[in-house]
């Protein structure tokens, strides 16, 4: 067997759902291999496998479908289309939103640039920590907004929420806010609200779907830094049905890339505001109740 053979056995017995750190040239997967990466300037790199199962690949194939690299100046993702890299490298300044969240083990790391480029990049559930080191990594690397920021307008409830703070279905959503903000020093809530059911506007479809499947806006913690939107939340934002929704999501957007913010009715559920976070050609949506003071603190800005 050959050394080429002998490498690509032990990377296909390794290869698994998780996504893992890339510490040397040794754990880079053959397809990217080409791709010049500062290791020594790299804060953070990481691959995200296929989402296949092991039974169903074979030693030799290209085994990961993404390569992220993060460094102070840049963010790079290699993303395989079939046996072709494309090569997407952007100055960290230019990075206008990154979130990651995961509904059971269907998790997706979101990346958003002033450019209007995204990528929307699958793993696996259970590769949650990870994301959040990915998260923090970046966040690490912003400097302070050059706009004013939120903190202290409209202000929430203080940190750490209540068990009761969203009501007994979102327990876990406040635990998870109490979490994610425990090292935060500079943080103001500007919002922290449960889930509600949600009426459509009069119309006899819209009555008989809410009668059987009704439309529940779902919770979320917005908060502020002095750099930065934090956004903890739901998967979805709005959904019908009754079953129960245990998804978690944290959005990053950076204060210093917004160029505009709005706030507009839902064309179906008038108790619901859609907020359009806008950074250049980047575009993030945010629902809330319409009576909710976030709007006012957001929209105020601009």
């Amino acid at each position: 067997m050959s050394v080429v053979d002998e490498a690509a056995v032990q990377e296909y017995n390794a290869f698994g759902p998780w996504v893992t750190a890339v510490t040397g040239p040794w754990d880079v997967p053959p397809l990217f291999a080409s791709h010049r990466i500062d290791f020594d300037a790299a804060r953070l790199i990481l691959k995200f496998p296929r989402p296949e199962s092991r039974r169903d690949l074979l030693a030799g194939m290209n085994l990961y479908d993404y390569l992220v690299v993060v460094t102070p100046a840049s963010i790079t993702v290699l993303k395989r289309h079939g046996d072709q890299v494309a090569d997407g490298t952007f100055a960290l300044d230019q990075l206008a939103t990154i979130s990651s969240g995961a509904d059971l083990l269907d998790g997706h790391l979101l990346m958003t640039f002033v450019d209007g480029s995204s990528y929307s990049i699958p793993y696996n559930g259970s590769a949650s920590a990870t994301m959040a080191r990915l998260v923090d990594t970046v966040r690490g690397m912003i400097g302070s907004a050059r706009r004013p920021s939120l903190v202290g307008r409209a202000a929430g409830p203080r940190m750490p929420l209540s068990m009761d703070a969203l009501g007994r279905e979102d327990v876990g959503l406040a635990n998870a806010a109490n979490e994610v903000f425990s090292a935060e020093n500079d943080l103001d809530v500007l919002s922290a609200a449960g889930r509600r059911i949600v009426t459509p506007r009069p119309g006899l479809l819209g009555d008989l779907r809410h009668r059987f499947a009704p439309t529940t806006l779902h919770g979320s913690v917005i908060a502020v830094t002095t750099k930065e939107l934090v956004i903890l939340s739901r998967v979805r934002w709005l959904s019908t049905g009754n079953a129960p929704d245990l998804s978690m999501r944290r959005t990053v957007i950076r204060l210093d890339r917004v160029t505009e913010i709005t706030a507009e009715p839902h064309s179906q559920h008038p108790e619901v505001t859609v907020v359009a976070v806008i950074s250049d050609q980047s575009r993030f949506e945010l629902f809330v109740g319409s009576d909710s003071a976030v709007i006012t603190a957001l929209v105020q800005h601009n």
